[in-house]
């Protein structure tokens, strides 16, 4: 019967004490936003005061990925209390983030790592408890770039009073959002903003005046690029918008509802890529004005002398000819050079979660488009998770074989280029660099051999996969593996490890005069280093594949006979490579050497002359 209730029935006569009251906080009237990120069913959270009573919560363990929550709560002026977060699975928050604001920011921050964390802080702005210390807004003088110039046509975008708008740097709250485009000096320039009051706002995103010969204004289909400004800081930031209704690129008297605008960190300005010597695979997150293959490559011209994509097509230096054309973001590039060399790439950063990448079925090579490395199991884990990912590379051969939990490649890397076998296609989608992929549950194997030799890479191999159980005699621990050509050459080395070993077998380098690896269809024999004894071994039966080399054939052993050991001292050389007179390595298969003196160097030091 009261008027004033949320529930007020004008035709109700008998007070029966069922009024419901708006809630009226007389203290500090505050709200909790909490952003997730990855595994948001882990997190949880709670606020209790100086007393240890809990004044709000979420526990419920069902928040989703991704996703904005808030919640409003109403606090003692000038109370003191602690913001708890858990992680019910103990690697931190996962990109999540919180804010608790009234008028005035009172804490935010993230759970970087473990199970639990706090944040304590004072429910009050400034010297007045619950009061506003905000920067006056009024008297805020935005840059000459958010000058707006009135021409003949525009776009009303409209950002109703519920459309979320979140910055990525919680330091920072921002008073303008406008629209921007690309002016005649090739610089950002607004064509549209309006203050952030957290009501139904419109902005009218001028367009291009056609009578005009400058650019002052966005053209019709150009896509709506968002901008932030703070007025405290006198920073602005670049920002992403999701929309409800309407167009998202600009259309003459268009009509767009906004649903979120949310801020993005700035990228990097440039980046370094170091290449090795010889045969090697890059990429770049770089979007720069000219991606041509030959004006990326230009500053080393002279140290290149072939570049390939997943397709074959080629960049060859000597010839001035380039079949790649522009180098695209995502995408991963063989490269052979003379010697080490590095390249720098300036330009536009292309965030990971705004570029994702395209997997055929079959072969891919792809770039890393984070800042920071994250483990090859991680990165690839929503891929495996369908059962889709065989088989994952780096230049050196090193594979992630999750068919085995077998992670030789450890970490992806920025500036490096990877293969990868799908058997269908798919798509890749990196998290962005404010989230954090989780720690690597596989432990990665590095192959460091001492007993044999590396072998240097080629641009291409076969991976060679032993199960223990596939020994008749399981080598001891710090046992080593090797693969030889038919003529001795080692062509792939690796430790023993349990319980599966992958040996790298690379083929021959067809841009060298000499064979240094294996041809195709050659067989490929094998020895153990174990216990200070040197043993040959065979393959007797495959579950997959063969002895003989194929390229990027994955090779499974089912069947290992080893043959009656043989000290060190007497089986242990092996013939590393034959060079003539001049040190220049030679093919022994070559008729053109004939009547010439040869050089036979083993692994031992030891070095034979013969005359062919």
């Amino acid at each position: 019967m009261d008027s004033d209730a949320l529930n007020y029935d004008m035709d109700a006569t008998e007070d029966d004490e069922s009024c419901e009251y708006p809630f009226v906080c007389d203290g500090v009237d505050a709200t909790v936003s909490l952003t997730t990120g990855a595994f948001a069913n882990e997190v949880s959270w709670n606020i209790v005061n100086d007393l240890g009573l809990i004044v709000a919560e979420d526990a419920s363990g069902q928040l989703l990925n991704y996703t904005s929550y808030f919640t409003d709560i109403c606090l003692e002026a000038a109370g003191d209390y602690t913001f708890n977060m858990f992680d019910s699975y103990g690697d931190g928050w996962n990109g999540a983030e919180f804010d608790v604001y009234a008028d005035c920011g009172l804490a935010f921050g993230t759970l970087e790592g473990g199970s639990e964390g706090s944040v304590s802080f004072t429910a009050s702005c400034g010297d007045n408890p619950g009061g506003d210390d905000s920067t006056d807004v009024v008297d805020c003088v935005v840059p000459s770039e958010w000058a707006v110039t009135i021409t003949g046509s525009n776009h009303t975008i409209l950002i109703p009073e519920a459309a979320i708008i979140m910055m990525d740097d919680m330091d920072m709250a921002a008073d303008f959002v406008g629209v921007f485009f690309t002016n005649s000096d090739g610089e950002p320039q607004c064509a549209g903003y309006t203050e952030i009051t957290g009501e139904t706002v419109q902005i009218a995103a001028m367009g291009d005046d056609t009578t005009t010969d400058e650019v002052d204004g966005l053209i019709t289909g150009e896509p709506l690029v968002w901008g932030m400004f703070d007025c405290a800081t006198g920073e602005m930031l670049a920002a992403t918008a999701t929309y409800s209704v309407g167009p998202d690129t600009y259309t003459a008297n268009g009509l767009t509802f906004v649903e979120s605008i949310t801020s993005v960190p700035d990228g990097p300005e440039s980046q370094v890529i170091d290449l090795p010597s010889g045969w090697s695979m890059f990429s770049t997150y770089m979007i720069a004005d000219d991606m041509n293959m030959m004006t990326m490559l230009s500053p080393i011209v002279d140290n290149v002398i072939i570049a390939k994509d997943n397709a074959g097509n080629a960049y060859l230096v000597e010839y001035d000819f380039n079949g790649i054309g522009d180098c695209i973001v995502g995408q991963g590039y063989q490269i052979k050079t003379v010697e080490e060399a590095s390249i720098e790439v300036t330009g536009a950063y292309a965030f990971p979660e705004e570029h994702s990448i395209d997997l055929t079925a079959g072969w891919n090579l792809v770039g890393y488009l984070r800042t920071e490395p994250a483990g090859a199991d991680h990165v690839l884990a929503d891929i495996n998770a369908s059962g889709n990912l065989v088989i994952a590379k780096d230049y050196a051969g090193n594979a992630y074989l999750p068919e085995f939990n077998f992670n030789g490649i450890g970490d992806m890397f920025p500036g490096q280029g990877y293969q990868m076998k799908t058997n269908e296609a798919d798509v890749l989608t990196y998290l962005a660099n404010d989230e954090s992929y989780r720690l690597s549950y596989l432990e990665t194997t590095v192959n460091n051999v001492s007993h044999f030799n590396k072998v240097a890479s080629t641009d291409n191999n076969m991976t060679v996969v032993i199960e223990d159980v596939a020994w008749d005699v399981v080598p001891t621990e710090g046992s080593e593996i090797a693969a030889f050509d038919k003529a001795g050459t080692m062509i792939g080395s690796a430790i023993y490890t349990s319980p599966v070993t992958v040996l790298t077998v690379w083929g021959d380098d067809a841009m060298t005069a000499s064979k240094e690896a294996a041809i195709v269809s050659e067989v490929v024999s094998f020895q153990v280093w174990t216990a200070g004894e040197l043993n040959h071994f065979t393959v007797s039966d495959w579950t997959q594949g063969s002895s003989s080399y194929a390229v990027d054939a994955i090779n499974i052993a089912s069947t290992i006979e080893t043959s009656s050991s043989t000290s060190v001292n007497a089986s242990e050389r092996v013939l590393v490579k034959v060079v003539n007179v001049l040190g220049q390595e030679v093919n022994m298969n070559d008729e053109a050497f004939k009547g010439e003196v040869l050089f036979h160097i083993y692994n031992d030091g030891t070095v034979e002359k013969t005359v062919r």
